[in-house]
């Protein structure tokens, strides 16, 4: 099980500690996690385990490999794809980059709380980087689920 205090490992056997849930969506948790070796903070994703067959979970698998070739400044970048057999003892997990500046639903609330409005420029950028971060995601796979709890503000 994947909690606070909980050490994970990467591909190469890295060890990061797992320090405190930051989100949950449709298919898991959301942690932030620091590696042991240099305290770079990433962010781990507890992947789901509830597959209606075991091809939709290699599809589910395949989908988050192919993410990882994707690299782009308006793109979260995925490190590793722990499917479960690796480290047998650990739940599925996916490792991408933290981003410190939260999600865009944050972002969003945080002005509605202050009663301000974003700029026409400021809107302007965000809905660029949007869209080219998805045009590049695209170009290797179809994004299919977005929603401004899922984006990060940059």
């Amino acid at each position: 099980m994947i909690a606070p205090g909980v050490t994970v490992f990467d591909e190469l056997e890295e060890e990061y500690e797992v320090t405190e849930m930051i989100g949950n969506g449709s298919f898991g948790f959301v942690y932030k996690i620091i590696k042991k070796s240099d305290e770079s903070i990433f962010a781990l994703k507890t992947l789901p385990t509830n597959f209606q067959s075991q091809e939709a979970h290699l599809t589910f698998v395949n989908e988050c490999k192919l993410a990882m070739n994707i690299s782009h400044k308006n793109t979260i970048k995925y490190l590793f794809v722990h499917n479960g057999d690796k480290y047998p003892d650990l739940p599925p997990y996916l490792i991408m980059e933290y981003a410190n500046q939260g999600t865009l639903l944050r972002c969003l609330d945080k002005q509605k709380a202050e009663g301000a409005f974003f700029n026409n420029d400021i809107l302007k950028e965000f809905f660029s980087q949007l869209i080219e971060g998805m045009k590049h995601i695209n170009n290797t796979l179809v994004h299919r689920d977005i929603k401004a709890e899922y984006m990060m503000a940059h």
